[in-house]
């Protein structure tokens, strides 16, 4: 394989794993899988003496929050906290943060946590997400004094770390 299309490969490796449609296993598995091949390509023998890449289990007991999310809303104040690095908002239960109003799409935005910053998609709602007063064309960073618009609802995000 030629160096470039195993970059896109892993590109699109990472992009699945981003859409929650590979397991943690599977990810790691398959990253492993086109190094090898990359490796083999290039006759690097440095991997060959090593172990397959494993994935470390987080320690037993409760995970300590990473970050908080207030909603200010028709309902009043909530405040959410959260250990995963990922939350999708939106009408539906299945959300992390659920906001129960019929201009809130099913799953309408995500917050993600990458490299201690707070990433913001709209998840192609019908009546956008707003970072302190602009709709969100594209995912951005937000900061704690940011403030999300989504529907009737006001949101910032604090980091607890």
């Amino acid at each position: 394989m030629f160096r470039d299309e195993i970059v896109e490969q892993m590109k699109q490796l990472s992009e699945l794993k981003l859409s929650d449609l590979l397991s943690d296993q599977e990810f790691v598995g398959r990253m492993d899988e086109l190094l090898h091949h990359y490796c083999h390509a290039r006759h690097l023998t440095a991997r060959e003496n090593t172990e397959p890449l494993q994935i470390i289990e987080p320690p037993e007991g409760p995970i300590p929050a990473l970050f908080a999310v207030t909603v200010h809303g028709p309902e009043g104040q909530q405040r959410y906290e959260f250990n995963q690095r990922d939350i999708t908002i939106g009408r539906s239960s299945d959300c992390d943060v659920v906001l129960r109003r019929t201009d809130i799409s099913r799953r309408h935005a995500r917050i993600l946590v990458r490299e201690d910053r707070f990433v913001v998609l709209d998840l192609k709602s019908e009546n956008g997400t707003y970072m302190n007063g602009q709709r969100l064309g594209s995912p951005q960073v937000a900061h704690p004094a940011d403030q999300l618009n989504i529907g009737d609802y006001t949101l910032f995000v604090e980091p607890l770390w």
